[in-house]
């Protein structure tokens, strides 16, 4: 594969994560104003996040021989994940009023927290199995010959890892404090698309 592709599928991987993390922090904070700021809102949100990056990677792992045109899907995938992105705090809010009726008539705090998972899982479930699919997608098109592959699974691992790192990082102590929810979501998901 000639440089300038792997340059770009690189870059890619790292842009894609960055995003990536930039929603998770933004779900958390947006989920947190719904739930309450316990622990186990925020487990809730990471167990669907990490969930939905689980399936697909799984999905896609498994799939990927089989998709005939696969720029085509990494291309159709990212307008998918932008236009829901920029979708989610408005998906948040209809969930906000069904979510507060029901746990005003919850006792029992296993009911709530499967309330809580039910209702993060039905919002990030779909984004977060795109963006999981993102990983063994781009590792397949950057490794296509297959003659370097552990070194490419590398090079492509450390791009999404440092991506998602400067993502979270980004987010958490300048986009959200300085810009605000709405503003980091608008940007971040244009940024997909």
């Amino acid at each position: 594969m000639e440089n300038r592709k792997k340059s770009l599928l690189l870059s890619s991987i790292f842009i894609i994560n960055f995003i990536s993390l930039i929603y998770q922090v933004v779900w958390v904070r947006e989920i947190m104003l719904i739930f309450g700021t316990t622990a186990l809102s925020i487990s809730t949100i990471l167990t669907v996040f990490l969930s939905g990056i689980a399936l697909g990677s799984y999905f896609c792992g498994k799939l990927v021989a089989d998709i005939k045109n696969r720029y085509r899907f990494f291309g159709i995938a990212l307008v998918i994940l932008g236009l829901y992105c920029i979708a989610s705090l408005s998906l948040f809010d209809l969930i906000r009023y069904p979510f507060m009726y029901l746990s005003g008539s919850v006792e029992s705090s296993l009911t709530m927290n499967l309330l809580k998972f039910f209702f993060s899982f039905l919002v990030l479930i779909v984004p977060t199995t795109i963006i999981g699919a993102m990983f063994p997608l781009v590792t397949y098109l950057y490794s296509e010959e297959f003659k370097n592959f552990g070194r490419d699974v590398a090079s492509v691992y450390l791009l999404d890892t440092l991506g998602a790192s400067l993502g979270a990082l980004l987010c958490g102590f300048l986009l959200v404090p300085h810009v605000g929810l709405w503003l980091t979501s608008l940007l971040s998901g244009l940024a997909y698309l």
